[in-house]
């Protein structure tokens, strides 16, 4: 009789990983907004914009070979928030980036990748988060979004 309770536990813990379970993946999207220092104003999107969304570029090095991460802009999830660029970072996890926002900036961010314990029944995932633009903390807000301060 003291087995029954042990084979019902086992039972039990075991079974979420029998039913249709449904396991996160990687989240490998970074959002930022990249704004003036000095009064805040966007410096991508409305009236202040000193860079051109549709130039950035957003790569790594991997020795000799350049990995570009796919880079676009697009609308704020919130309402009445102001536009954002969508960076989906490469599988390989890569810390060390460069962020080309015109023909003469190039800047040098850091990416952390914080994994998920997802267990019993499902495996670990990572989420990145934008940690340091040119070695200075960068401010991540609201909705997973990281401010570059300019």
């Amino acid at each position: 009789m003291r087995v029954f309770p042990f084979v019902l536990l086992s039972f039990l813990l075991g079974s979420c990983c029998l039913a249709n379970r449904k396991c996160k993946q990687d989240y490998n999207q970074i959002t930022l907004r990249i704004i003036s220092a000095s009064n805040g104003e966007d410096l991508l999107f409305g009236p202040a914009k000193i860079y051109d969304p549709a130039m950035i570029r957003l790569y790594s090095m991997n020795g000799t070979d350049t990995i570009f991460h796919g880079c676009q802009a697009g609308p704020n999830q919130n309402p009445g928030g102001d536009s954002l660029l969508y960076a989906n970072v490469d599988y390989r996890k890569f810390e060390t980036m460069y962020l080309t926002l015109s023909h003469s900036e190039v800047d040098t961010l850091q990416v952390l990748y914080q994994a998920i314990d997802a267990s019993p029944c499902c495996p670990d995932y990572y989420v990145a988060t934008l940690n340091t633009c040119n070695n200075s903390a960068v401010e991540n807000i609201g909705g997973g979004i990281a401010v570059i301060k300019k």
